[in-house]
């Protein structure tokens, strides 16, 4: 019998928190076009905003399937976001909510992070005590 074989459930918990983190990256990302001046920071933002949804939605999937590429780019997310937390662009009277929304959006990301840390120990575990009852 091989570890692929013994059936554990999808870490579905941390993958409706990733779709949330994308649902609000996005809230976030078009409030903040709304309210910008046209240059090319615009499209600076749009393809970093692109990109980190794209970034978000294959990390959702690795963290699904318990992989642990996926915890360390969920680790990466964090960091950029922490770092986009400081860069977000200045719109008038709204910069406290949307650093607000980014500050949320990043705790969705640890919260989904440390879940998936210990659903994988916990399936690993289960994983060896099933190994265990095959052989035994």
């Amino acid at each position: 019998m091989k570890k692929s074989d013994v059936y554990y459930e999808d870490n579905d918990s941390a993958y409706s928190l990733m779709m949330l983190f994308i649902a609000l990256n996005a809230f976030v990302s078009l409030f903040t076009l709304n309210h910008m001046r046209v240059s090319y920071v615009v499209g600076v933002y749009v393809l970093l905003t692109i990109a980190i949804s794209l970034f978000s939605f294959l990390i959702a999937v690795r963290l699904r399937l318990y992989q642990k590429s996926g915890m360390v780019m969920c680790a990466a997310l964090l960091a950029v976001q922490l770092i986009r937390c400081f860069l977000l662009p200045e719109v008038s009277k709204y910069s406290l909510l949307m650093l607000i929304l980014m500050v949320i959006s990043v705790g969705i990301l640890g919260l989904s992070l440390l879940i998936t840390i210990k659903s994988s120990q916990d399936r690993d575990k289960y994983i060896e005590k099933k190994l265990a009852e095959y052989y035994a």
